[in-house]
């Protein structure tokens, strides 16, 4: 298992490059990228937010820049680098083998670079159910770092929402992850207002879609549930 996180933040570093080469295959802004990622792909994916270009892994596309312009992260294990967390993940290990690479894997270690993106920290504050769950305070301090060193990065907490909660649809904490992305993508000036631009080869899809190819993809392959109804969700700004 080596190193675990390392593995997935090349390839979200590779992803990242990939969906700016093809954006214009698909009418999309290629200066506008927002990275979405739950749990481990949260954390992995806040490493590649603030310092993708220092990866680079086996890419199809290797041009180009690894960084997003938005992070979207949905209960990420922020402190995976300095934690052990038992049987699951630990790379407590690399602080003697590896200490650069441990630093290189720790989002807390590269905050103050890429200080244009735009972060969106959702949790849940239902803890403690399952192993995998992430505590709540992992995302209000890795916040506050990121609001203390000027980041534009705001932090929403949906009530009773389990780490598990964009495995579901119908889930408040999921829909609110698909608002944020779309929040996200039209603050780009070329989709700030409706638009009748369509992608290459699908007359049919409507403007929503056009948001980069990362969005896209999670717009095809996730369901649009609407809008978030019931219990209150807090957020930090």
């Amino acid at each position: 298992f080596g190193v675990p996180f390392l593995p997935s933040i090349e390839r979200l570093a590779c992803a990242v490059r990939f969906a700016r080469a093809r954006a214009p295959d698909y009418d999309g802004d290629s200066n506008r990228i927002t990275l979405v990622g739950n749990s481990a792909g949260a954390a992995s994916g806040m490493v590649v937010g603030l310092a993708g270009d220092d990866f680079e892994g086996d890419c199809i596309v290797s041009d180009g820049s690894a960084l997003p312009d938005a992070l979207v992260a949905y209960e990420g294990p922020y402190e995976f680098a300095t934690t052990n967390y038992g049987d699951v993940v630990d790379h407590t290990y690399l602080q003697q083998k590896d200490p650069e690479l441990l630093e290189a894997i720790d989002p807390y270690s590269h905050i103050g670079r890429n200080p244009d993106l735009q972060v969106r920290l959702i949790h849940g504050d239902d803890w403690g159910a399952f192993w995998y769950d992430t505590p709540l305070d992992e995302s209000v301090e890795f916040h506050q770092a990121l609001a203390d060193a000027g980041y534009d990065a705001e932090l929403i907490v949906v009530k009773l929402a389990p780490h598990a909660a964009l495995s579901d649809p119908h889930a408040k904490a999921f829909t609110l992850t698909v608002q944020q992305v779309m929040e996200l993508a039209r603050a780009s000036s070329q989709y700030a207002e409706p638009s009748s631009r369509r992608p290459t080869g699908d007359p049919s899809c409507q403007p929503r879609c056009f948001v980069g190819w990362v969005e896209l993809w999670i717009l095809e392959h996730l369901s649009w549930t609407g809008q978030v109804q019931g219990d209150p969700v807090l957020s930090f700004g």
